[in-house]
């Protein structure tokens, strides 16, 4: 129970990632807060949290909305009176990823989904951190950012390839005020974001890719490291690499 008495927020705690970083935080005797869009999936897991004894608030929300935002992060400071851990897990793609396919509001709803929520939580979660002189961030990432692929898309490379930078760039500037930025940069993960693919993955490629247990360890690492011990940067990946390929024809050249 080394988080006893902490309080974390967790976006996109729904399914997935979130939901196994959310049990694990609990697990560790952390109080969770569970952001998403559907109340539905935040409710169960809330459920699942509370018959492992643990306690949970869910605030249902779109990251990418300020005033959303805003109001999750005075929720969870009216209910717990602190926040010690923010997990920046929310992420988004959408089926059409050739760079001809997207739409401009689908572009910027990627971007805002998977990179200005996570500024957005960051700005409204840090001045309790800075005022105890503690917290952790971790931002998920994805492979994607590092061995770009046209099956991820260009925004939503771009866009977790922010978070990489983004992170780096806090780190200097939160430096010696006791809150630490990570970012975790999952390879192939089993979650219901592979349903959203041209071409969802089959059930064999799927059983070689990390579970969204394998990744929730890697951010628990970050955070429950000793408060003098930053953990900038987490790759993990499966160690059997299945080949994602999506052939995306050359965009017409202009006036052919």
């Amino acid at each position: 129970m080394r988080l006893r008495d902490r309080v974390s927020i967790v976006t996109g705690a729904g399914s997935g990632i979130g939901r196994a970083v959310a049990l694990g935080l609990a697990g560790e005797g952390s109080r969770v807060v569970l952001v998403g869009r559907t109340p539905g999936p935040l409710e169960e897991t809330k459920r699942q949290v509370e018959v492992s004894g643990g306690a949970a608030l869910v605030c249902p929300g779109d990251v990418g909305d300020p005033r959303a935002v805003r109001a999750t992060v005075e929720a969870t400071l009216q209910a717990y009176g602190r926040v010690d851990v923010l997990v920046n897990n929310a992420g988004y793609n959408i089926p059409q990823r050739g760079i001809l396919e997207m739409a401009p509001e689908q572009i910027e709803g990627v971007v805002r989904g998977n990179l200005t929520g996570s500024l957005l939580f960051i700005q409204a979660v840090l001045p309790a951190m800075l005022k105890a002189r503690a917290g952790t961030v971790v931002n998920v990432s994805s492979i994607a950012a590092k061995r770009p692929a046209l099956v991820s898309g260009a925004a939503y490379s771009a866009a977790k390839a922010g978070l990489i930078t983004m992170t780096r760039v806090l780190n200097l500037e939160l430096h010696n005020t006791g809150v630490r930025v990570c970012v975790v940069i999952p390879g192939a993960t089993d979650t219901p974001l592979m349903d959203k693919r041209v071409a969802p993955p089959s059930k064999e490629a799927r059983a070689a890719m990390l579970t969204p247990d394998d990744v929730a360890e890697a951010i628990l690492l970050a955070v429950l490291m000793p408060g003098r011990a930053l953990v900038e940067e987490v790759v993990i990946r499966p160690t059997v690499q299945v080949e994602f390929r999506r052939q995306v024809p050359p965009p017409a050249a202009s006036g052919a």
